[in-house]
């Protein structure tokens, strides 16, 4: 290291406006918003990808993610093609398991690479929007509010959302490399050298990533067009947006390799009896997508009450203060993106032009999704939308930069705090399902999960009652999930210790039932769960030979063997 470095550096860090002095501001924010992070759990998907990932498990498994979808490792045919996360998980698995112990768990890296994503992302969207030529001071309090904002707990703290942050990470890299440095000293860019054929085919590069991180990321060329729109001075003809056909051609490409080889229907989880009306109608879907709206900017400018899970109704008509609603911020978006191209209005319609953009993919209006509303799908599309507001916002305080200061350190040390807090929501299965049982949130499919935490605690009465409180409100129509807490129900009556606090083997049943006194309940609730879902009964029909077995019912465990046989996976 040379002499002075550090004199230098800390030089840096206290010159206005300094490369050092902002970035180290917003990983600072990031680090201390997120401290509360690290004794969280694997939690839901967590569990799945990562922790009963068997190709992690395996050296030979690095070519297994490439090939496969994300959910083959731990058995299930459903998942999506995302080897770019996936891979890095691998190597985080691989690198923290002959680390992990009872003071360092494995959940330690996985915490790390999110929130580094979280910091870096934070760092690229200031540096997207100095090379854009929004207002410097803007572009980092619009950096810094949305780095610590609490909506985007669910991204960064929940591990399995590493593709939200990594897609993210590409799209701000891809976009950076279009746009060459402002200049320093009026924020212009050089349109010349702005999307030209060498940085958009450097940018190719880093949207195919994007897209092996997260299906979303075929958004990236109207994200690069609302760019170009706000940086031209052409912006209003047709030919200023030929400089990104490559980017839309790679995306209609992926589209129809979506179409053709990789799309599987959705698996149905929506918790009400409008699922078939909702698939079946795009008005229906509409009307739901603009209901989601006005919830959006609710927690976007007041974020109270964020939980997992979020309850939310399907619309059949516009005639409701919630469509209605959501209807009037489009048609007042739609007003400012038609007259709002002059200088004081374009950072504002280039914000609207973004989360139109970023949020199209999850408002199943064209394609229906298995769910409705997510706090995490805010995560993109707030970038641009916290740019143009801030870069807006900006004006009124143009001669007022110390209030300027106060405000944006207050509402980043109140949003941070926020952050901090929510994390702890998400510690382990049971914090999170207080959570969502406390703000009004669906438990149907977390009762599954609270009963495992309650059976791993022995606390096997709670865990029935909440069972067959899930069972009894469960809509007709979700076998899956009835197959699925009729089986659980038999641990439960079983008294079974789920290994590793969630995890239920032939080994944990053959330890449970010397001591069972429920064993003919079990039964019961395992014959109901095979009855209900025949096709996936595999491992109820494995643990019933080894009951029958075990109470020396020879016949009954062949015959249940026998079929166990014919339904075993191939993973299996």
């Amino acid at each position: 290291m040379e002499p002075g470095f550090w004199a230098r550096f800390m030089t840096e860090l206290r010159t206005p406006g300094s490369f050092w002095r902002d970035r180290t501001l917003i990983c600072l924010a990031v680090v201390l918003s997120y401290a509360s992070v690290w004794p969280n759990k694997f939690l839901f998907d967590d569990v799945v990808l990562i922790q009963a990932n068997d190709f992690f498990k395996m050296p030979a498994g690095l070519f297994k993610i490439l090939t496969h979808r994300n959910g083959a490792g731990a058995g299930l045919v459903q998942g999506f093609y995302r080897p770019v996360p996936m891979a890095v998980h691998f190597f985080i698995y691989r690198l923290s398991y002959p680390l992990c112990n009872a003071h360092m768990p494995m959940t330690v890296g996985f915490h790390a690479l999110n929130i580094a994503l979280q910091a870096l992302n934070g760092c690229l969207l200031l540096a997207f929007g100095v090379r854009a030529g929004f207002n410097r001071n803007a572009a980092l309090a619009a950096a810094l509010l949305w780095a610590v904002h609490p909506l985007h707990t669910e991204a960064v703290t929940y591990m399995a959302s590493t593709p939200e942050l990594m897609w993210s990470t590409f799209c701000l890299l891809g976009l950076v490399t279009l746009l060459p440095k402002a200049a320093p000293m009026n924020g212009i860019v050089d349109q010349q050298d702005a999307f030209s054929p060498r940085r958009t085919r450097l940018s190719l590069v880093l949207f195919t990533l994007a897209l092996l991180s997260k299906e979303s990321a075929i958004v990236f060329p109207a994200l690069a067009t609302a760019t170009l729109f706000f940086i031209s001075e052409q912006r209003r003809r047709l030919s200023t947006y030929f400089k990104t056909d490559l980017l839309w051609l790679l995306s209609f490409a992926y589209i129809l390799i979506i179409l053709l080889f990789i799309l599987q229907p959705a698996p149905g989880t929506l918790n009400q009896a409008y699922t078939h009306i909702y698939r079946s109608s795009i008005a229906v879907r509409l009307w739901t997508a603009l209901a989601t709206l006005p919830t959006y900017a609710h927690l976007i400018i007041w974020p109270q009450g964020l939980h997992f899970r979020r309850v939310f109704p399907v619309f059949t008509t516009l005639w409701h203060s919630q469509p209605l609603l959501g209807l009037a911020m489009v048609l007042a978006a739609a007003l400012q993106i038609l007259w709002g191209r002059g200088r004081r209005g374009l950072a504002l319609t280039f914000g609207l032009l973004w989360f139109a953009a970023a949020q199209s993919p999850n408002t199943g209006i064209v394609a229906p999704i298995d769910g409705l509303i997510s706090e995490h799908w805010m995560y993109l599309p707030t970038m641009g939308l916290f740019l143009g507001v801030t870069q807006t916002f900006a004006g009124l305080f143009r001669n007022r930069q110390k209030a300027a200061i106060l405000l944006v350190a207050v509402m980043t040390v109140a949003l941070g705090t926020a952050t901090f807090r929510q994390n702890m929501e998400w510690r382990n299965i049971n914090t999170l399902y207080q959570n969502t049982k406390r703000n009004g949130g669906s438990l149907i499919l977390m009762n599954g999960h609270e009963a495992v935490y309650l059976m791993a605690h022995r606390r096997f009465a709670d865990a029935r009652r909440l069972l067959q409180n899930s069972i009894d409100a469960l809509p007709k129509g979700l076998s899956g999930d009835q197959a699925v807490l009729h089986k659980l129900m038999s641990f439960a009556w079983l008294g079974i210790v789920p290994k590793n606090g969630w995890e239920f083997t032939v080994e944990t049943l053959r330890s449970a039932l010397p001591a069972t006194r429920h064993m003919d309940e079990a039964i019961a609730e395992l014959q109901k769960s095979a009855r209900i879902n025949p096709a996936h009964s595999y491992w109820q029909h494995k643990f019933l030979a080894v009951i029958y077995a075990y109470q020396g019912d020879r016949q009954k465990a062949a015959e249940q063997q026998k079929i166990a046989k014919q339904l075993k996976p191939e993973d299996q």
